[in-house]
């Protein structure tokens, strides 16, 4: 699936979302930009920075959690 961005007038707005509106919901998802979303987005290109950074760094961090979490998996009966 590919993703866009638009900013558009507040006179197209509510066409638009009409449009939009008659696809599935398997064929189109419209993702709000809503407080939420940009904190996610922040906290994940600060990461993208850090591991550009540090590469080696980055990749012991994420093996370490990585281990953590297979830790937590329950193991099979």
């Amino acid at each position: 699936m590919q993703t866009i961005r638009l900013q558009v007038n507040n006179n197209v707005y509510k066409n638009l979302m009409r449009f939009l509106s008659r696809f599935k919901k398997d064929e189109i998802s419209i993702i709000q930009e809503n407080e939420n979303f940009l904190s996610v987005q922040g906290y994940l290109k600060n990461e993208l920075i850090y591991i550009e950074k540090d590469k080696p760094r980055a990749e012991r961090r994420f093996k370490d959690e990585l281990l953590e979490r297979i830790k937590e998996i329950p193991a099979m009966p």
